[in-house]
């Protein structure tokens, strides 16, 4: 696969000009398109999907064909190229820019054009523009387990208890830990639970359908080398390392801790600037969220979350569990908490959609889920920063986006 950028007339730039007429793009000119919108292109943002295709980080000695490059033209997605994907063990929770997420939200969307992209395990990368949303307020509904492992009303909405209730809790120097560390960590194996776990590339996820996952953008996208990480298979309601058991006499079941592969994974931006080693794109935050689709259901075990627009200004008593590692057994035990995410707005893609909390955050911990007593997400947690932790929220563009992904 040549490294020979072209721009196509749709405006997203292709590996080569072969590429590009594979999918039924005119080349517009050579080498990559302009930065994604008029305030991207003010930052000196570089285009948009360029930053995908540089010489390093294109797989140069690749051989695709037809069915790969058309795999998901009927969803609008148009290949682009194979790409290089790398393995970290650092996790991808970070710091941002001093600028405030939720200013920089409201400027960084403001004349540009958000796209999707999606990658599969071979590195196949395919990239669309956001068409066709639907406007809320939107839902989903959560649904339990088939299982055993269902959990009783009180049990799901209730707070789960710590493995050690005399534990020392501490304050961190790192991370956002504001005052006592809130945090504790819980061994639940009851529903919803067990629709929370733990992704390859060192975050948390959530599921939010039989066969998907919920979590931050820039656990698939890595911004300290500009690169795509390698794995994004999920392990769902990860802790301990031992079997899981429920019930009792005839109706006990155990299972071990599994792991479920990945099929493709997608995530939203407006354009991929590095903004410094670790850090988010202040343009990128409003758009932090990413879906993961796994080879199985997992429905029988796991349950999964329904999906509900945050709107209306108003102050959500939310729930979050993930694995931070800053704790014992980075990405086998689960730490849990509890506080107000103040969202703002639920319309589109601008500055309520970004809530600033003081939760307490430690890297491990992207994208973990905030979700209310009736069991839906309102929003993924995206990163730190000044003291405060930040939650993308569920508006109706990315309800619609992720509808659109959800099986």
């Amino acid at each position: 696969m040549d490294h020979a950028p072209v721009c196509g007339k749709n405006g997203i730039t292709y590996a080569n000009a072969c590429i590009a007429e594979s999918q039924g793009v005119q080349v517009a000119k050579k080498g990559p398109c302009a930065a994604a919108g008029p305030t991207a292109a003010a930052a000196g943002a570089p285009p948009a999907t360029a930053a995908f295709l540089r010489p390093e980080q294109l797989d140069t000695a690749a051989v695709v064909g037809m069915p790969v490059m058309a795999k998901y033209a009927s969803e609008g997605y148009s290949f682009v190229g194979r790409v290089k994907a790398v393995q970290r063990m650092a996790t991808p929770i970070t710091k941002v820019q001093a600028a405030g997420p939720q200013a920089a939200a409201a400027a960084g969307v403001a004349g540009a054009s958000p796209f999707a992209v999606r990658i599969t395990p071979s590195g196949d990368l395919y990239v669309g523009r956001l068409k066709n949303l639907l406007t809320g307020p939107l839902s989903t509904p959560p649904a339990r387990p088939a299982g055993p492992q269902v959990a009783a009303a009180a049990a799901a909405n209730g707070d789960p208890q710590p493995v050690n209730s005399t534990q020392q809790h501490r304050k961190l120097l790192a991370g956002n830990i504001v005052g006592p560390d809130n945090r504790y960590e819980i061994d639940m194996h009851t529903y919803p639970y067990t629709a929370v776990g733990f992704v390859a590339s060192g975050c948390t996820g959530s599921m939010i359908g039989p066969r998907t996952v919920l979590t931050a953008g820039h656990c698939l996208w890595d911004t300290y080398t500009q690169s795509w990480l390698n794995k994004y298979d999920f392990y769902p309601n990860r802790h301990s390392g031992g079997y899981h058991c429920h019930g009792t006499g005839t109706a006990r079941r155990c299972y071990s801790p599994r792991t479920v592969r990945w099929e493709w994974a997608s995530t939203l931006f407006v354009n991929a600037k590095n903004c410094g080693p670790g850090c988010i794109m202040n343009a990128d935050i409003p758009l932090d969220v990413a879906v993961i689709r796994l080879k199985e259901v997992t429905t029988s075990f796991t349950g999964y979350f329904g999906l509900q627009t945050s709107c209306g200004a108003k102050q959500y008593s939310c729930r979050t569990e993930g694995y931070p590692s800053d704790k014992p057994n980075y990405g086998w035990r689960t730490w849990y908490t509890t506080g107000v995410v103040p969202f703002s707005g639920c319309a589109g893609w601008g500055s309520g959609s970004v809530a600033r909390t003081t939760i307490d955050a430690y890297p491990g911990q992207s994208g973990s889920p905030a979700w209310t007593t009736d069991l839906n997400v309102r929003g993924v947690l995206s990163c730190t920063g000044g003291g405060y932790t930040y939650f993308r929220g569920l508006t109706d563009g990315a309800i619609s986006w992720i509808l659109k992904n959800r099986v």
